[in-house]
């Protein structure tokens, strides 16, 4: 768990940044460089194909997060985020991430797995 210290400290380094509807939070094969928290509203997950065409895969809501694969693993944003409606996020920018959110690495891994689970329109009803 994180004590107040660094809970503090981690409500210190989040910037309030707010989106409109339609507009790309993240692009797909963009530098990860900001983990995100939805603090109002909803974003769509959505990967292009090499045609150009955008497949919807989930959505998230109020106290969900996004972009940590991208700073884990070092590589280009996986997917794109896109504001439904008007959005509000706290992001982190990634030097931050991995001074005060590093021990919890796994449990974001497990969020992602997760999250590939729920794409599949077998378990797309799952919460």
């Amino acid at each position: 768990s994180i004590g107040v210290q660094k809970l503090n400290q981690l409500a210190r380094s989040l910037t309030k940044q707010s989106y409109d509807d339609g507009q790309y939070i993240i692009k797909q094969g963009d530098i990860g460089e900001q983990f995100y928290v939805i603090h109002r509203g909803t974003v769509k997950v959505s990967k292009t194909d090499d045609l150009g065409e955008e497949t919807v895969l989930i959505t998230l809501g109020e106290g969900e997060v996004f972009g940590e694969q991208a700073l884990i693993k070092k590589e280009p944003r996986k997917a794109n985020i896109v504001a439904v409606g008007p959005v509000e996020c706290y992001y982190l920018e990634s030097q931050d991430f991995y001074a005060m959110l590093g021990e919890f690495v796994e449990k974001f891994n497990k969020i992602n797995e997760f999250r590939i689970i729920r794409s599949a329109k077998a378990f797309a009803k799952l919460s």
